[in-house]
């Protein structure tokens, strides 16, 4: 384990603010809260930069040796396929890039194009997408530097569960006014939906924090003692000690907590995240199972889901539950096909990111003309079309092999706060990348920062390697 260090502090102090500011902040959809977010976020990059530099000038005599993080050349790549969209190019190379972009700025253009023009049809969206993108992305690797022990994970993890309770208390009391902050919520209807203006975000966001959650319950279990002496009045006296009754007290008042954040869930009515948080559970508890072959743990599970059923249910569920039995989701299929349709136009390196309502009324049915679709409810079929194949095997690769790195770290796992805790990242992983199926979720800048993953409080030791090289000594 690494010494816990002032910067350190200072960077999980200011994420933690990200991770607070951002749901508050209507989500942080609207330019002024993701432009607070991003500023923030350049502020706590710039500080780990000058600790980096400084460990670079003024650093032991070491060896030289430059901290690579996870899945950082596909993040680059990726990262240089979106410039590659908005920088200007010769017609030349847009047309052999992407032929149909060429052919549609063409379109009514008398005059002629310009010399060079970008491969995305909407450079500005874009862009403005692109700057929506890098504080998810910087403050993934930033908290990769940052957390060092196990007490600041426990904060990381306990300030996300107290901003899923605020949430769930929050659109409980607005559940009749639809207001945030006073600003009339026309979205939402019967659902909950916090300070979220949309409720099956809300549940998305809800789902990694109970991943999480369930995660540090598994990671609180508290170490075993010897069994207390005596007998009768004696033994129970000695049992019901604060040392033995405390840390299980602790333990089940959360999973007290993560039921009720489970009934908030289900009282959004989103089926996406209600069917991602089974399927989560379902995963964590095949991952439990091929490790130990133990059933307390998938027990715990099936009566944490029941328990949060039968309390959602007390609540007035129903009507949340009972969209289950509305099949028609015909314009998210024409938007599915859309996408697809969007592919076979831009196969290599697609129309540009965030250019799918700019595209979709060229292949919208007139059954639902008057409907505007700016996502595509599926974010992988929406990156396939905006980022062609190269972007979507960028993104899902480097997703599948970062999920099998994690899954192959934490079976080697011994420790129960480790492996507690990684396997709750796991879940809420697996929970957000199956909601993507079906909704737009990690295009809301308050749930794109959630699912970071941790195997436990072995962090990456980044920057202990920095240093310089010695001067060679001349022969």
């Amino acid at each position: 384990m690494q010494p816990v260090t002032w910067w350190s502090w200072v960077i999980l102090s200011g994420a933690s603010v990200v991770l607070i500011f951002a749901p508050l902040a209507f989500a942080g959809v609207h330019t002024w809260a993701y432009f607070s977010l991003g500023v923030l976020i350049a502020l706590l990059s710039m500080l780990l930069l000058a600790v980096l530099l400084l460990r670079v000038l003024w650093g032991p005599w070491l060896p030289y040796n430059w901290p690579r993080p996870p899945l950082w050349g596909l993040v680059l790549a990726f990262l240089a396929l979106i410039i590659l969209q908005v920088i200007y190019l010769p017609q030349a190379l847009v047309g052999w890039l992407s032929p149909e972009a060429l052919a549609i700025r063409t379109l009514g253009n008398g005059y002629g194009l310009a010399a060079a023009v970008p491969l995305s049809l909407n450079a500005y969206a874009t862009q403005l997408e692109l700057l929506k993108l890098l504080p998810a992305v910087l403050l993934f690797f930033l908290l990769l530097y940052a957390v060092r022990s196990r007490l600041q994970m426990r904060l990381l993890v306990g300030v996300i569960l107290a901003v899923a309770l605020f949430e769930v208390a929050y659109g409980a009391a607005t559940l009749h006014s639809h207001r945030i902050w006073g600003w009339k919520n026309i979205y939402t209807g019967f659902r909950l939906s916090g300070t979220f203006i949309n409720s099956n975000n809300l549940g998305a966001f809800l789902a990694m924090a109970i991943c999480l959650g369930f995660g540090l319950f598994q990671a609180m279990r508290p170490p075993r003692l010897n069994q207390a002496p005596g007998t009768g009045w004696r033994r129970f006296i000695k049992m019901t000690e604060a040392e033995r009754l405390e840390p299980q007290f602790r333990r089940y008042a959360l999973f007290f907590l993560l039921i009720v954040l489970t009934a908030g869930l289900i009282l959004t009515g989103s089926r996406g995240a209600m069917t991602s948080l089974v399927f989560a559970f379902v995963m964590m508890g095949a991952l439990t199972w091929s490790r130990s072959r133990k059933r307390g743990t998938l027990a715990i599970m099936v009566l944490f889901l029941v328990l949060a059923l039968g309390y959602g249910l007390f609540l007035g569920a129903g009507p949340a539950l009972a969209r289950f039995l509305d099949l028609q989701h015909w314009g998210r299929y024409c938007a599915f096909m859309g996408a697809f349709a969007i592919f076979s136009d831009f196969p290599l390196v697609g129309s540009g990111l965030a250019t799918f309502g700019d595209l979709y009324y060229q292949h919208q049915p007139h059954e639902i003309n008057g409907v505007f679709y700016t996502y595509t409810h599926n974010d992988w079929l929406q990156l396939l079309a905006e980022t062609g194949g190269l972007g979507f095997l960028l993104v899902v690769g480097g997703f599948l092999i970062l999920l099998y790195r994690l899954i192959d770290r934490w079976r080697q796992r011994q420790d129960y706060f480790a492996a507690g805790l990684g396997l709750g990242g796991l879940g809420a992983l697996m929970a957000v990348a199956f909601h993507a199926l079906a909704e737009f979720n990690l295009h809301i800048p308050a749930n794109a920062p959630r699912p970071i993953s941790r195997d436990g409080p072995r962090p990456w030791p980044g920057l202990r390697s920095i240093s310089r090289q010695p001067p060679r000594s001349r022969p």
